[in-house]
């Protein structure tokens, strides 16, 4: 019964109107770019995709820059029966039982509902129903309803995202990769603000294919010279060669201490 994915992106909501609808075109290309061509909506700053393998989709897309969380989810008719219909279905896959504790968060947008009476109602509903107890502390059992105008999304699983821009629509930037993980943390911290990279391969780096997971909705090029047309260039070494100081530098690592670079690295699998 799961039928799209709902997401919400990152900064997008921050930007003018006219920025905001030039990353969002852009973050729909690379969304597009993981799973095809697909009906993709947007529902006051959030969008929505659908999809009969939603939980696959949901996976795939965690690795697209500029999304905050990504939920397999349940599209409906914003009416009580479609919402009761989509909790039931909900309360049998995560199986809740009289022995877990669960929550209620709504949302309600453009609607004549209000969320504090959404999350009573339903909230007292799935009680019945289950006999499990309302904890809205420490459970990991949460039901998210989502009204936006005349429809209804609910989930109960938020995957994370990485945030930031979306990749493309901060110009083009050429990392230079060694075989040291720093080199790979420089180019995806920059691809995270949104460049587009492609790499001067200075030593082999048998991570390489991890960081470019990250990098949808662009085919980095490799290349043998730093003498290009490039925005910028990326490096990992906090203090560059005087060769390099007539170009534009970018050197992300240098406001993080080491633990925080080896907790990236870790995170990321480089």
């Amino acid at each position: 019964m799961l039928n799209c994915v709902f997401l919400q992106p990152h900064e997008l909501s921050l930007k003018s109107n006219q920025t905001r609808a030039r990353f969002e075109k852009r973050l729909a290309k690379n969304i597009k770019a993981v799973i095809g061509k697909r009906n993709l909506k947007r529902y006051f700053g959030s969008l929505t995709i659908n999809s009969r393998t939603s939980e696959e989709h949901a996976r795939k897309l965690k690795y697209v820059f500029g999304l905050s969380k990504i939920s397999p989810a349940i599209k409906c008719n914003a009416t009580a029966p479609e919402i009761l219909q989509a909790i039931d279905f909900l309360i049998k896959k995560t199986k809740l039982n009289s022995s877990k504790t669960f929550g209620v968060r709504a949302k309600c947008l453009n609607s004549y509902f209000k969320s504090r009476e959404i999350e009573k109602e339903f909230g007292q509903y799935i009680l019945e129903k289950t006999n499990a107890k309302v904890d809205l502390d420490k459970t990991k059992n949460w039901f998210y309803i989502n009204i936006l105008g005349e429809n209804a999304f609910i989930y109960t699983e938020k995957i994370s995202g990485f945030g930031g821009l979306p990749v493309g629509v901060s110009g083009k930037c050429l990392a230079e990769i060694d075989s040291s993980k720093q080199s790979l943390l420089a180019a995806w911290l920059m691809a995270r603000r949104g460049c587009e990279i492609d790499f001067y391969i200075k030593e082999s780096n048998s991570s390489l294919k991890e960081l470019q997971k990250y990098l949808l909705g662009y085919k980095p090029r490799k290349l043998k010279t730093l003498n290009t047309n490039h925005d910028a260039i990326i490096l990992a070494s906090k203090t560059p060669s005087k060769s390099k100081k007539s170009k534009l530098l970018f050197t992300p690592l240098l406001g993080l201490n080491n633990q925080q670079i080896n907790n990236y690295i870790r995170k990321l699998n480089f």
